[in-house]
């Protein structure tokens, strides 16, 4: 069942080209593959100066209205999974210009079983009738014995959560925080600020040897940072989280490839991801 705020992104996802009135980015991250499928997540985001706000100066209040939605459709072109959160917004208009300044992100796990499909992700501004779309393919394959390895996330910000939100289940939440995930804004070169990773581990069952885990920054091909760290041991569903930070003012301005690679006897499993530093 579709509701009357999703037809209008339907119709954008319609479109030849699809549209791109404002920058919207958009992955979907892999995680456990143990159950018979992949869990697996999508991510969006959008800086909220993209949408357009109504101010009212009577009531000294700020006004808008966007959604996102995402389809992931499998190999027959039929919808297996539809996402889509709506955000009417509505505060005061003195907390507006700081409210542009900031980034609407969005995050949902599903699973999937293996076949190939299509990710399609769509952003919307109600008030301004405005849309950018994006779609990418996606490959989900069977199940492999030995060591397994998730995406590796850049982290935007970790989101402190109440006891009563803290799903164990949920691969985008270590211990009592909820990971957004970077997808693209560059990381600002201050003291202060940090670059961090986050990544998962599945160990092979009933292996004798302790996974171990090598990170690797690399910019213009060349390595510019790299390291070993320690791993803690597997948590109750048999997996391994890692959060990796190190100093953001260490690295010189530029695009970063990481590469994150985890073996436990003769068996690995690697992941790339990218980053870019600002001056």
């Amino acid at each position: 069942m579709m509701l009357p705020y999703e037809l209008p992104m339907l119709a954008a996802l319609d479109a030849n080209p699809l549209p791109n009135d404002f920058e919207l980015h958009s992955a979907v991250l892999h995680f456990d593959q143990r159950d018979g499928g992949m869990q697996c997540a999508v991510a969006a985001e959008a800086l909220l100066a993209n949408f357009q706000f109504t101010e009212d100066k009577k009531t000294r209040t700020y006004s808008a209205h966007f959604s996102l939605m995402a389809l992931v459709k499998d190999g027959q072109g039929q919808i297996v999974k539809k996402l889509s959160p709506d955000y009417p917004l509505q505060g005061p208009l003195d907390k507006l210009d700081s409210l542009k300044k900031g980034i609407v992100t969005y995050t949902e796990t599903f699973q999937l079983k293996p076949g190939h499909y299509t990710v399609e992700t769509v952003a919307l501004d109600h008030d301004a009738n405005k849309a950018a779309a994006k779609r990418t393919s996606l490959l989900v394959p069977p199940f492999k014995e030995g060591i397994g390895l998730s995406s590796v996330a850049v982290i935007r910000q970790a989101v402190t959560l109440k006891p009563d939100e803290v799903d164990a289940s949920n691969p985008l939440q270590y211990e009592d925080l909820r990971i957004l995930p970077n997808l693209a804004v560059p990381i600002p070169r201050t003291p202060g600020t940090e670059l961090s990773l986050y990544l998962m581990i599945y160990p092979e069952a009933g292996a004798s040897e302790k996974p171990r885990l090598a990170v690797q920054f690399r910019k213009d091909g060349k390595i510019v940072a790299q390291g070993m760290p320690d791993l803690p041991p597997p948590d109750a569903q048999g997996r391994i989280a890692y959060v990796g930070r190190l100093p953001a003012e260490t690295f010189p301005p530029g695009s970063y490839e990481i590469r994150a690679v985890v073996r436990q006897g003769a068996s690995t499993a690697e992941e790339f991801a990218f980053v870019s530093v600002n001056p």
